[in-house]
């Protein structure tokens, strides 16, 4: 059984040697119970204190275990303490059988993880094996275990050592992704951060990625505003959840939003046993990633990657952004950037440059260097206004030409381009690197 080692120091430690049970001790018509708080640290604390206790009293006849998880739950007396637990946790019941305890909690502890959970698993343990009947507790979340808790098992008080040593803290080397000077890759970054036991590291990354690089000449890929609400890896996909902020960060700049993913996946896939990120902000889900080894500068690219261009925020330049050529791009690497402008990097849409719902019919290059692109009605259905229409033109035509025997770009509709179109598309399009954003030039 693994052993969680908290720090608790306090002057009242003894009574766990013969733990306080119900019954046996407490003020006269009632029972004293000793409730678990983490220890507030406002640089007055010893920073080796983590959990500490006050005493609280419940009459005999009162639901002994519902007021002491209640109390758990709860703000306490001594403004040296704090609730460990989010807003707005609740019990929704409880069960004890045989001496193990379960406490179902209300979905807010999801919420909690690394050594906050540590603690708040261990407060409550503490706390209630107290209780004459209690061996051992479990917590699960809203009916369910607790995704981002490690133990399979049940808690009992030897499961905490109470012996004033600190949740121990180690240095581990990490690796981040920023973005290259000039914005069209990620750059690694290699730094030291402590991580304290128990905790897992993905937060650790996530939180220096929106710190922003030492290196001045990198670019940072999250705004500094953005808060990180929480991280979760499951069968190997890590899901990172940031508050609103980003949206208003990133904007529709597509290529600060690619950095963003490159730089978040990259940094986490350095983790074992993650290969997959997923970003979501307030839960909703903004993208997912594999490991893009393609967006490393400086570390070589694929013989099968090609260069997609896309808008900036203000839809006034196109940046380039290199991608690989999914889905068979060494034969056919025109398909494989249309495909790619219309479905998005991952597949999904993420980036697409197109409208929504944009099928590719066909896509041929002639001997005089002329690609034809036949694009389905839902690219006439879904377009925008005139600044929509003449981004998702330079981006096709700007990511074709910059193909090899590639000169110029005709594109036609699954049906006669309605009036909705505000372009004139009777003839081909060349190459027009006025559209480039100066600094790719």
């Amino acid at each position: 059984m693994r052993v969680k080692r908290l720090t608790i120091i306090f002057a009242a430690l003894l009574f766990l040697c013969g733990c306080v049970r119900l019954g046996e001790g407490g003020t006269e018509g009632g029972v004293d119970i000793y409730v678990y708080y983490a220890v507030r640290m406002d640089g007055q604390q010893a920073s080796s204190k983590t959990v500490d206790s006050e005493k609280h009293t419940f009459s005999a006849g009162d639901d002994i275990l519902g007021r002491v998880i209640g109390a758990c739950l709860s703000e306490p007396e001594s403004q040296k303490l704090r609730r460990v637990f989010p807003d707005a946790t609740a019990l929704l019941d409880y069960n004890l059988q045989d001496g193990l305890l379960t406490v179902n909690l209300s979905k807010e502890y999801g919420e909690l993880f690394g050594p906050q959970l540590t603690i708040a698993e261990s407060c409550l343990t503490l706390s209630l094996c107290q209780i004459q009947g209690v061996e051992s507790v479990v917590v699960i979340c809203n009916g369910e275990k607790n995704p981002n808790s490690e133990r399979e098992d049940a808690f009992s008080s030897e499961d905490f050592v109470l012996d004033g040593k600190a949740l121990q803290e180690f240095e581990r080397e990490i690796i981040l992704y920023f973005g290259s000077p000039a914005g069209s890759g990620v750059v690694s970054e290699t730094r030291n951060v402590v991580i304290r036991e128990n905790e897992s590291p993905e937060r650790p990354i996530i939180e220096q990625l929106i710190k922003g690089p030492e290196d001045k000449s990198l670019l940072p890929t999250i705004p500094k505003d953005v808060k990180l609400l929480t991280v979760l890896t499951e069968q190997k996909k890590c899901y990172v959840n940031f508050s609103e902020e980003l949206i208003g960060g990133i904007g529709e700049d597509m290529s600060r939003r690619a950095l963003l993913y490159y730089s978040v996946a990259n940094s986490l896939t350095e983790l074992e046993g993650i290969n997959e990120v997923e970003i979501l902000v307030n839960g909703n889900p903004y993208g997912s990633l594999f490991r893009c080894n393609y967006a490393i500068s400086n570390a070589g690219y694929e013989s099968t990657s090609v260069t997609l261009y896309l808008s900036d925020s203000s839809a006034e330049y196109m940046v380039p952004m290199k991608v690989p050529a999914s889905g068979g791009g060494g034969d056919d690497p025109e398909g494989a950037v249309m495909r790619l402008l219309a479905g998005g990097i991952d597949g999904h849409g993420c980036l697409s440059a197109l409208p929504q719902g944009t099928r590719i019919i066909y896509c041929v290059t002639s001997q005089s260097g002329e690609c034809t692109v036949r694009l389905s009605k839902e690219y006439c259905e879904n377009i925008g206004g005139t600044t929509q229409e003449t981004a998702a033109l330079d981006s096709i035509v700007l990511s074709l030409t910059g193909l090899p025997g590639v000169t110029s770009v005709r594109l036609y509709f699954e049906n006669a381009p309605p009036d909705t179109l505000h372009l004139d598309y009777s003839q081909p399009f060349a190459r027009d690197e006025s559209r480039i954003h100066p600094d790719f030039r």
